[in-house]
């Protein structure tokens, strides 16, 4: 009886699959996995042999995992670690006797790889021919693995969409709260799913709910950029409670050649949930923002920033009080939001070298910014397929003569900088569909959390700082031209 809400969930689940990608499922088995907690994972392996072509026959289609272990800690190892890139057919066509080719396979498989924490409340699914394995465990842990059969050729490599948010069921995406949370149900944009391949390879996150009321989830959107790693860092150095901040961040690579992004080392590395694509998956910040929404576990907090930014102390306690004092002012659900000012050194022009970048910004000392309209402004991005292009808003941050007791109401929203209570995450979610959105993507976000009932102030003080020079990275406009 335990099990029967979970096997009625997996039922609603293989209905929505059936209807999404006319996949028929003959039956489900039931396994419930206990590991004591010796140090004993479970090596590398798939659940269905991989045979992309395959014929008609029943097998493994989707793989399941629920796991039941309540307060669990990442030093406890036990992640079950993901290799969507092991369905690749072009990497398994590699000949493994040159040396070369192999050192390449290796690394894309690692670099593609994702890591999901065993926590009670946790769902797991992927398709049952992808490689996976289960690290060290080093406390018991116990999980219910649901495999579903199907007689139709496996899903091919690349070929799998996002399942649109609105569906009944929450599979992929941001997890409804339970009932019992207090919080309302998702209510997100209902586009056509993508045609471009999904970043999962069919794998769906089911999130635990809340936790407490003083944890930070910070959403970062990353591309090829070595600023990332000093961001992550200065955001837990500068923290007054850095235990209670964990972060989620989506970085698009070309690996090797950006290895340097992941150079500096970090505090705090068990709270910062990561996934790596490759950088030829990018389509702008629009669907890099909403993956990493996927990477949200319940924290009452949501700070949302770019990966090239610096942060002065005990910015969480500060951000919380203003956010409490728009609140105590008659404005339940307010977002603080603007263009912080700049770290660079003041002076410096031309290429920016990443190792002249301060990392301690607290003698800088900034008034605080406030969002103004700039302008409507032709950019070479808005032209359509006739070569006319299309007025765009633009908006700048105008710096305050001095600064104010309390949060400044703004007419506009920053996506580099929102910090709200988190239920933004399922009342406003990014679309996924936006590609290639660049300047539009702060308009459509402002007139959608406005709709919500979003207030939006600035704050009275500077405590994040911004890099507003792109001349040390790439961007995903390299991208643009491959674009259909």
């Amino acid at each position: 009886p335990e099990l029967k809400p979970l096997l009625d969930g997996v039922s609603s689940l293989m209905q929505a699959v059936e209807r999404y990608s006319q996949m028929k499922f003959t039956r489900i088995s039931v396994q419930l996995a206990h590991y004591p907690g010796d140090g004993v994972g479970y090596v590398t392996h798939r659940d269905a042999p991989l045979d992309l072509n395959g014929a008609d026959k029943e097998r493994r289609q989707l793989t399941l995992i629920c796991y039941l272990n309540a307060d669990w800690e990442p030093y406890h190892g036990g992640a079950l670690k993901l290799y969507p890139h092991s369905r690749d057919p072009s990497l398994q066509s590699l000949s493994l006797d040159d040396a070369t080719t192999a050192e390449a396979k290796r690394k894309a498989r690692e670099w593609e790889s994702i890591e999901v924490q065993p926590k009670l409340g946790t769902i797991v699914a992927f398709v049952s021919d992808m490689e996976h394995e289960v690290l060290p465990v080093h406390h018991p842990r116990m999980a219910v693995t649901v495999w579903m059969y199907a007689k139709n050729p496996p899903f091919p490599f690349g070929s799998c969409k996002p399942i649109p948010t609105c569906s009944s069921t929450p599979v992929g995406g941001v997890s409804r709260p339970s009932a019992h949370s207090g919080q309302p149900p998702i209510e997100g944009p209902c586009s056509p799913a993508s045609p471009r391949q999904a970043v999962w390879s069919g794998a769906a996150r089911f999130l635990p709910t809340f936790r407490t009321n003083e944890q930070i989830f910070v959403s970062i959107a990353s591309y090829r950029d070595p600023e990332c790693q000093r961001t992550i860092r200065s955001l837990f150095a500068k923290a007054r409670r850095p235990r209670n901040v964990f972060v989620g961040v989506v970085h698009q690579v070309a690996m090797p050649t950006d290895a340097h992004c992941f150079e500096i080392g970090y505090d705090y590395p068990q709270q910062v949930r990561e996934v790596r694509l490759p950088h030829s998956m990018a389509t702008g910040p629009c669907y890099a923002r909403h993956m990493a929404q996927q990477l949200y576990s319940g924290e009452h907090y949501y700070l949302q920033i770019d990966s090239h930014m610096r942060f002065v102390s005990d910015w969480d306690v500060k951000l919380i009080q203003w956010l409490e004092e728009c609140q105590a002012a008659g404005y339940p659900k307010p977002v603080l939001t603007t263009y912080p000012p700049d770290y660079r050194p003041k002076g410096v022009e031309g290429p920016t070298v990443v190792a002249d970048l301060p990392d301690d910004v607290d003698h800088l000392n900034a008034l605080p910014t406030v969002l103004c309209a700039k302008g409507f402004v032709v950019h070479e991005a808005s032209h359509d397929a006739q070569g006319e292009g299309h007025e765009l808003l633009r908006l700048q941050g105008k710096t305050l003569l001095k600064r104010p007791s309390g949060p400044v109401p703004s007419l506009f929203y920053a996506a580099g900088f929102h910090f709200s209570e988190s239920s933004t995450i399922w009342e406003v979610p990014y679309d996924p569909s936006l590609e290639y959105v660049f300047f539009g993507e702060e308009s459509t976000m402002l007139l959608r959390l406005w709709t919500r009932g979003y207030d939006l102030f600035a704050p009275p003080e500077t405590v994040i700082y911004h890099l507003w020079t792109r001349s040390y990275r790439p961007t995903f406009w390299e991208n643009a031209g491959n674009a259909s």
